[in-house]
């Protein structure tokens, strides 16, 4: 879902990536550990009986309750801005959307009380529906990279690789029965994912440098919110198999025995989504931190932080962590500041531009694996900085609301974007 159209503050230093890339460093050492004997086929799983759109569960509730409702979210400025196809609905969009639990305010985030309306073509459930169904046959198209529910813009958007493949999406959408008036295709240089602060310490903390036994280098996630032991999560690119528990050992912060942390003790499979494709809500794997190995509920904090698409910190030294303050934030809103730390790219600040995106997952992922609801933002991303946790920087203090888990990028033609896996999806996930 959305991209304000207003440019984004900081994005100082655009950085060139060659392809929709998941942030992992290439592994060094060691060969990939072994399958856990009876690990079900990624296949084999069926579907999910919930919906796998987490992050559009309060637009389907404000859309069944305002007729021509077309999305909500906050400009650069600080306004809410709500779309309606009927600006005869003002005032039951603002009873209904004002009766709901407003987005929290972070660290230097502003907001002005005011309410904007924009008159929209299309509503809510008009574009969902085409959405849902163009999914499969445009991302399923060579060369298509992601597809969006872009409430801001009121269109759907299609990011596709080079301009080679837009003959063959549009076809795609005239087949689903999506007018090509209601869609946006640009041109991407690719998504990214990314597998790569960087010194042994404890106790742990969200953000901190680990590998497993092949020596492949990401981020150490957000803590676990509620569990029986300690328990971080980091993306399931980082593990041995994509998307299957194989009990892949993780260190902090290189692969050696006495630096060991725990296993990886849930990655569940993704499930059938037609035309040979296996889907989930979530890039993101739990590890389990054995006795004895001091863990904290905090995220690690740097001396500086970078604003948009620029490297922030990775230095530590005399700063206190950021405290994970709970429970999540399940979903993000489009204009939201969230921050993320990882061991590469160090701390940093961006929006949400668009939010439940679904991405054709990259390599390290196996061919024909997809990735739903996920959300873009303008922190920097790169190769190491997956498994980052994605934050709320309180307002007042240095407590931090997980937002969910960094694990790769796309170039965009309004710059290139952060993709994160949100928390709500995570939950609905089970991991």
């Amino acid at each position: 879902m959305s991209t304000p159209r207003n440019p984004l503050r900081g994005l100082a230093a655009v950085m060139a990536l060659s392809a929709l890339a998941a942030c992992a460093d290439t592994p060094t050492a060691g060969p990939p550990e072994p399958l856990v004997p009876g690990a079900p086929s990624l296949d084999e799983t069926p579907p999910p009986s919930s919906s796998i759109y987490v992050g559009e569960q309060e637009f389907e509730e404000i859309a069944a309750q305002v007729p021509g409702y077309a999305g909500h979210w906050y400009d650069p400025e600080g306004n809410r801005v709500i779309a309606l196809v009927d600006m005869t609905r003002q005032s039951l969009a603002l009873q209904v959307i004002g009766a709901r639990p407003q987005p929290e305010l972070t660290e230097g985030e502003t907001r002005t009380g005011q309410t904007q309306f924009v008159q929209a073509q299309y509503s809510f459930a008009t574009l969902r529906n085409w959405r849902n169904a163009a999914a499969d046959p445009v991302l399923g198209t060579s060369g298509a990279l992601a597809l969006d529910l872009d409430e801001a813009r009121n269109r759907l958007t299609v990011w596709v690789a080079g301009t080679g493949a837009q003959a063959a999406v549009q076809s795609a959408l005239t087949s689903a029965g999506v007018p090509l008036a209601a869609v946006i295709i640009e041109a991407s240089g690719g998504v990214a994912a990314h597998q790569t602060l960087q010194n042994f310490f404890r106790p742990l903390r969200g953000g901190l440098q680990v590998q497993n036994a092949a020596a492949a280098t990401c981020s150490l996630g957000p803590p676990v919110p509620a569990g029986p032991a300690p328990a971080y999560f980091t993306a399931s690119h980082c593990t041995a198999v994509f998307w299957a528990n194989t009990a892949t050992n993780f260190f902090q912060n290189v692969a050696i025995g006495a630096n060991l942390i725990g296993p990886e003790i849930s990655d569940p499979a993704g499930w059938a989504c037609g035309g040979g494709w296996i889907c989930r809500r979530s890039d993101v794997a739990r590890v389990g931190i054995n006795v004895g190995v001091p863990a904290a509920n905090q995220i690690a904090r740097t001396t500086g932080f970078a604003v948009g698409w620029a490297a922030g910190s990775i230095n530590m030294a005399g700063v206190a962590p950021f405290n994970v303050v709970n429970p999540p934030q399940p979903a993000p809103f489009v204009g939201q500041w969230v921050d993320k730390v990882g061991r590469s790219t160090g701390w940093n600040r961006g929006q949400v531009t668009n939010t439940c995106v679904n991405v054709n997952a990259p390599p390290p992922a196996p061919a024909m694996r997809r990735v739903m609801c996920q959300s873009f933002a303008t922190y920097m991303s790169t190769a190491g900085d997956s498994g980052a946790p994605v934050f709320l920087w309180l307002a007042g203090g240095f407590n931090a609301r997980v937002a969910g888990v960094n694990w790769g990028a796309i170039v965009t033609p309004a710059g290139p974007r952060a993709i994160f896996s949100p928390s709500g999806n995570i939950a609905a996930d089970g991991v």
